[in-house]
């Protein structure tokens, strides 16, 4: 799925650059910025025994909060409106690591996600002599992989680290920014815009895909909707919140004169 994604963008984005390369209504775009988590969810939980009770620590977050780098084709209908096709890349934010101890080993374990992600959108302008403010709306197709890494220290038991890696299928959501691009030269632009993603993610199964020293490998565990209680290697789908919202920064190159 993923493969085929990647390979009809990389044939619209052919199409698009073969027809309109040399029009003056053609752009381009790249940037980068930071996204922050939004409609967060709970990413784990500690359980601490002590004399006076049990006291639980609860960690919130969005797997679509992180570092992205974007790029992407516009093609300008006429100066109020625009067509975009973006692609991202979402580097995404580790989670607080946290520690426990069972017997002579100390656990650690951290999750995050990273995520490849196709937005076309409708853009629509108000041009002036230099700025020109905008909105972009549209939808985002996504395609995350989210991990959970445990590294045990010690003696007395296995140690090592161990990765699971949950994957496939794809995230569907919708996206949109405000913003201003700032007139840099003949054909050159600069814009700055706050964005924000509405997004969740059901992948389809969780694969071992490294364990501690001396074991094997865990079976891979299929997701479903719908199944009969006790089946092997099959549990619930869950769900993980993508959303995210926050600042973009990148340059705009118009062809043409």
């Amino acid at each position: 799925m993923k493969k085929t994604l990647l390979s009809v963008l990389v044939a619209i984005v052919f199409v698009f650059t073969g027809t309109s390369l040399f029009s003056q209504n053609a752009y381009i775009k790249l940037g980068g910025g930071y996204g922050l988590s939004l409609a967060s969810q709970e990413v784990y939980n500690i359980t601490t025994s002590s004399g006076e009770g049990t006291s639980e620590s609860h960690k919130y977050g969005s797997f679509g909060e992180g570092i992205n780098f974007q790029g992407g084709f516009g093609y300008n209908i006429n100066p109020n409106f625009a067509l975009e096709l973006a692609g991202s890349y979402t580097m995404g934010k580790k989670f607080d690591e946290y520690t426990y101890k069972a017997g002579s080993v100390n656990y650690a374990e951290k999750y995050y996600a990273n995520t490849i992600s196709i937005m076309p959108s409708v853009v629509v302008k108000a041009p002036m002599k230099d700025i020109t403010p905008y909105t972009r709306f549209g939808m985002i197709v996504g395609i995350p992989t989210k991990k959970e890494e445990i590294t045990a220290t010690g003696t007395g038991a296995p140690t090592g680290t161990k990765v699971l890696k949950e994957s496939g299928g794809v995230a569907l959501g919708i996206q949109g920014a405000v913003g201003v691009n700032f007139k840099a030269g003949k054909n050159l632009g600069i814009f700055a815009e706050v964005f924000g993603i509405g997004m969740n993610y059901a992948p389809s199964q969780r694969e071992n895909t490294e364990t501690f020293t001396g074991l094997t490998v865990d079976p891979t565990v299929t997701y479903s909707e719908s199944f009969t209680s006790g089946t092997a290697n099959t549990e619930a789908t869950p769900r993980y919140s993508f959303s995210s919202f926050g600042l973009n920064v990148g340059i705009t190159y118009t062809f043409g004169k």
